[in-house]
């Protein structure tokens, strides 16, 4: 859809020949207006930060709920995962997410929120 915003002016050049330049000139630049603003909002909605899936989870805070010795659970946001830490992390510890490997979440002691 987002693909034939462009073509919305072309599209709107229709008008010329239907109605008199004193009616088609206003209802052109309407559409000119309108097209500019709906490309504007898809450039903006294009540009954001991915926030759903796999990709998301990347950088994300969680907490240990079971021992990680490797493998054990966290909570990430109101979902829990299982996890594996490289290093033996204790219940309760803020861990970040590395990368994802199938349903398991890699993780690795948050050093941000140990300082």
């Amino acid at each position: 859809m987002c693909h034939l915003i462009p073509l919305l002016p072309i599209a709107g050049l229709a008008v010329f020949w239907i109605f008199p330049m004193s009616i088609a000139a206003p209802l052109y630049s309407g559409v000119l207006v309108v097209s500019a603003v709906v490309g504007w909002k898809v450039l903006l909605a294009a540009r954001r930060p991915i926030g759903t899936g796999a990709e998301a989870m990347v950088g994300r805070q969680a907490v240990a709920i079971t021992p990680l010795v490797p493998l054990g659970k966290v909570t990430c946001g109101p979902e829990i995962w299982r996890a594996r830490a490289e290093e033996g992390l204790p219940e309760g510890a803020r861990v970040r997410v590395v990368r994802l490997e199938g349903l398991v979440l890699v993780v690795r002691r948050d050093e941000r929120s140990a300082r």
